[in-house]
């Protein structure tokens, strides 16, 4: 049971390419190197699911998804009183531009190379990406500021955005839909609640 579970979490602990969980086995299977041939998604052991890699992955996808889509989601319905506190300045319809810009550019990028070079310092650095864009936009003193760090931010979200082809490899093709789903609903402090969210903080806190 310990030497299925070291095969099942390999390429989550080694930052490897994962193997290819598949329903039937390919006629050509054989004639494939050995890591790409794939098993069985039924000889998958059951602590898989449960074990710290697992866990430890599928969780961090979902909270970096999270994250890097609230830089802007979180942002975007005060993003007029912030022009009024730091501003004002024409300056903030930069905010959005770059963000979704650097976004849809980061995201191509990440996802080829990512296919080369592997994920792991992809989505390390990306991170790291977001960590300084809240930073610079929690201190933020000037509008400038606020551009450079929805800058990042849009570095970051296509490099968050990324983590659904990293969850669909390490589950079976039949639980993907499932294991996907649960990515959305990690993501909803930082998505579909943001405006409510955000707004009810200001009114209480901020604006009190």
């Amino acid at each position: 049971m310990h030497e299925e579970l070291k095969r099942d979490t390999a390429h989550l602990e080694g930052g490897q390419n994962p193997p290819t969980f598949v329903d039937t086995i390919p006629a050509n299977n054989f004639d494939r190197p050995p890591d790409d041939r794939g098993y069985l998604s039924s000889e998958v052991s059951k602590r898989y699911w449960i074990s710290p890699a697992f866990l430890g992955i599928y969780s961090a996808m979902g909270f970096t998804f999270m994250g890097t889509l609230g830089g802007f989601a979180l942002f975007a319905p005060l993003q007029s009183d912030i022009n009024n506190d730091l501003g004002p300045s024409t300056n903030i319809a930069y905010a959005p531009l770059v963000n979704v810009s650097l976004s849809a550019i980061s995201i191509q990028i990440v996802g080829r190379m990512s296919d080369v070079f592997g994920r792991r310092w992809f989505f390390i650095v990306g991170t790291a990406i977001g960590l300084l864009a809240s930073i610079l936009g929690a201190t933020a003193q000037s509008i400038t500021q606020i551009i450079i760090s929805q800058a990042l931010f849009g570095i970051s979200l296509g490099i968050g955005d990324s983590c659904f082809w990293v969850v669909s490899e390490i589950v079976p093709m039949k639980w993907r839909y499932l294991a996907v789903s649960g990515q959305y609903i990690d993501s909803f402090p930082g998505n579909p609640l943001a405006a409510k969210l955000t707004v009810a903080f200001h009114v209480n806190h901020v604006g009190a």
